[in-house]
Order: structure tokens, then sequence, then C-alpha cells
């Protein structure tokens, strides 16, 4: 038996596009990829979390495993399940398949974890439901998480309203991506194309939007693209942001690239 550890990660790399990750609001995200295998029913994968701070805030947790040819047919086979055993609501994502079998070879959890409980990987079939709901509008992708809902337009900016509960933490409306050169002008995403659901299971979303950050003069100063995770009873959102040079840098620098997400005042 194997027992894994997961570690903290932030990455950030530049050459012709720099890309960067933001956990929002103010919690953390726990990665991990291991090398165990799994192979029956009775095996348990023990999934060992290295905490961060102090709290009691529950987090998002990303990890994997390898299986033995022919082990695992489908997503559907695995869960995940604490120290009592109870099933825990899991996104079961296929990385790489065996050939010419297509068995599953690699799989990546996307769970939920809380402060001091034990969770271990099994080759038991799921048996909790979609914690995540998904609306693919006309004007706008409405993501339900259970803990969250985030609305994210089809034109404008990239993250309109968002709800905790019955609570608006922002009202949306403005420009999350900017970006201003050395002459003092501001470039952002309102005028890109729309965001696009890249990957949707039952309990982990991935939203992915593109384009070309432009001024109100309809000038281009840079390229984005842009990949927002959510996860199943999770009000955290997870933020892929690559920021691609265009433009000549003989002629534009960049005196500042920003993220911003305006929240609601607070009466």
């Amino acid at each position: 038996m194997h027992t894994h550890r997961c570690s903290i990660t932030h990455r950030s790399k530049m050459k012709h596009a720099m890309r960067s990750t933001f956990i929002f609001p103010g919690t953390l995200l726990l990665l991990w990829l291991g090398a165990a295998q799994i192979a029956n029913a009775q095996e348990r994968i023990p999934l060992k979390i290295e905490w961060p701070g102090t709290g009691d805030v529950a987090f998002p947790v990303y990890c994997g495993f390898s299986s033995p040819k022919g082990a695992l047919q489908e997503p559907g086979q695995v869960s995940v399940v604490d120290t009592a055993g109870q099933a825990v609501a899991v996104e079961v994502e296929p990385l790489a398949k065996w050939q010419p079998d297509g068995s599953l070879k690699w799989v990546g959890l996307h769970f939920l974890a809380k402060r001091g409980a034990d969770y271990f990987a099994t080759a038991v079939p799921a048996t909790t439901k979609a914690g995540v709901l998904v609306a693919d509008g006309a004007d706008a992708i409405l993501i339900d998480t259970g803990a969250a809902k985030v609305e994210l337009p089809k034109k404008g900016a990239l993250i309109g309203r968002v709800m905790i509960g019955a609570s608006i933490v922002a009202p949306g409306g403005q420009g999350c991506l900017t970006v201003k050169d050395q002459a003092g002008r501001v470039a952002d995403e309102l005028k890109s194309d729309a965001p696009k659901i890249e990957y949707q299971g039952g309990n982990f979303v991935v939203v992915r939007r593109e384009g070309l950050l432009k001024t109100a003069a309809d000038e281009t100063l840079a390229k984005y693209v842009v990949r927002l995770e959510f996860l199943a009873g999770s009000a955290t959102v997870k933020m892929q942001h690559s920021f691609i040079v265009t433009e000549d840098t003989n002629r534009t620098q960049f005196a500042d690239i920003s993220v911003l997400v305006p929240l609601a005042k607070v009466t």
C-alpha cells in the first residue's frame, strides 16, 4: 500500500506568454499527482493532505493515480471515500488510456477535502449525485456549485454576478483582465470572444475564454487565454491566466497587468 502526499503549488512562467494561477475568494488549491496503482475494489490508496495554515475551511484537492492495464474501463468505476467509507463528491477525469484496449491508465481526482479528515481512492463505483449545475444560455453561462453561483457573460466582462447564498459578493459588469502600457493606454477583455465550456463533468467544470485585450479606441495591446475551474460544494474558483504578447515590444512595453474582481459594497 502506498501513501501519497498532497502539496501546495503555484507556478508562473514568462516566454512569449505569461501564465499565472489565481485562487479566489481567499483560499488555496492543493495539487498532487501520484504514481500508485489501483487494481481492484479491495485496494484503498490513502491520500495524505498537507493543510496550509489553520482554520476549518474546506479546500479543493486535485490528485491522481495510475491503474494496471485492463483493470479500470471507465471513470465511473472509481470513487473517493473518507475514513468511515462514506463516498464524497468527486470528479474522476481520465488523463491517459492503455492501448489497444482503451482501459484507464491515469486518472485525476477533483474533490473537496475537510481539515482533519482522511481520504482514500478506491475502485468502487461512485454513488454520489452530480454537484455542479451548468446552464449555457444565449447571454451567459451560469454555474451553480451548491456553494456559489457565478455568471459568465457571453459578451463584456469575464465575470458577471457572483452570489454566495442569498448575498451578491461581486456585481460584475466591469473588465477583469486589464493591461496598461508605457503610454498609459488601458486595455481589457470587454470586446473579446464569448466563453465556452471546455470540460463538463458532474462535479467539476472548466470554462475557457480567450481573445484580444483592446482599448476603448479598439487598439490591441495583447491577447489572453483564461480557464475558470469550478468544483462541487466549493465557493473557490481557480483561474489559469495566460497573457500573450502580440505587439512589437520595441514600441509597446507594459506598465501593469492586473486581474480585478470588483466586489459588492458592504452596507
